[in-house]
């Protein structure tokens, strides 16, 4: 199967594995084709460019790079095409993002064989930088940092790497709001004969001042007999829109309300953005146009 350079947008975070893989597919045309430009047209703009990309893809750093972003985005991009689901439970997604978490975590063991493998396949050898000296007037705000080894330095970069990745999977997917969404998740979905139902004191202080947490109670006691086999938030709301007694449940549909307008992800933002390229082009760039 044919495949070409794919470009790298910053905002199609789905999109990336196939872009790095592309380029390990044709790194041998690339070369060519940089060699080529570089000869054809010496001391021209171009020509500095196609040397500049040559001496950069054939440099055992971008190699390093070029398979741990791989590494990385292949187990991350599975999960972001799956919590992009708009029907898709929140307790799905975290489950999903705990799944992430842990493989994100096993990798970190894995860096023995990631390291020989890297090492095997790269078209040059590991090397350290140039040792550089800290400007006098930075010796106090910065710790000179030299590794011994090429392996040592590049141990650090791959356990930042995964690090940086886990602590904002932490950051945005255990946040108060994701939190309070689960909690109200699990009170619309939890299934009890009692008249009496259990909602988290968090929950209730958070919904106070917009629902009637009494009124709320009975109306939950009566919620899975009117809709028994509702498998998701959005497919609770979808039924009891269409049930004949829906005005009975007047607090559950306001909850509902609440709970749609929390955001599990930003998929659909960063969609409506890409969108908004097909109208707002280079000559139609203006809020009056």
């Amino acid at each position: 199967k044919s495949c070409s350079l794919k470009p790298l947008c910053p905002t199609r975070w789905t999109c990336r594995t196939a872009s790095i893989n592309a380029i390990f597919l044709h790194m041998k045309p690339l070369n060519e084709e940089c060699e080529i430009i570089a000869q054809s047209d010496r001391g021209s703009e171009a020509s500095s460019i196609a040397k500049g990309i040559q001496a950069h893809i054939n440099k055992f750093s971008c190699y390093f790079g070029l398979h741990l972003s791989k590494l990385i985005f292949e187990q991350c991009e599975e999960v972001a095409k799956h919590i992009q689901s708009p029907k898709l439970c929140i307790t799905d997604v975290t489950s999903a993002i705990k799944t992430l978490h842990m493989k994100l975590n096993d990798l970190r063991s894995n860096l023995e064989t990631f390291w020989s493998g890297v090492v095997t396949s790269s078209p040059s050898e590991p090397k350290l930088p140039r040792q550089t000296r800290t400007t006098r007037r930075f010796d106090e705000l910065q710790t000179n940092y030299h590794p011994q080894s090429p392996e040592e330095l590049y141990r650090r970069a791959y356990y930042e790497a995964l690090d940086s990745i886990i602590n904002e999977l932490v950051r945005r997917f255990q946040s108060p709001g994701v939190l309070m969404a689960e909690n109200i998740e699990i009170v619309l979905l939890a299934k009890t004969d009692s008249n009496n139902v259990q909602i988290p004191e968090e929950v209730v202080k958070f919904l106070s001042c917009d629902i009637d947490i009494p009124r709320l109670n009975r109306q939950l006691s009566l919620l899975h007999d009117a809709v028994p086999d509702a498998i998701s938030v959005h497919d609770m709301s979808l039924k009891l829109r269409s049930h004949p007694a829906k005005t009975l449940f007047t607090e559950v549909s306001r909850l509902l309300n609440i709970f749609q307008t929390i955001p599990a992800t930003t998929a659909s933002v960063e969609r409506a953005f890409s969108v908004l390229k097909r109208l707002i082009d280079i000559r139609r760039n203006l809020m009056t146009q």
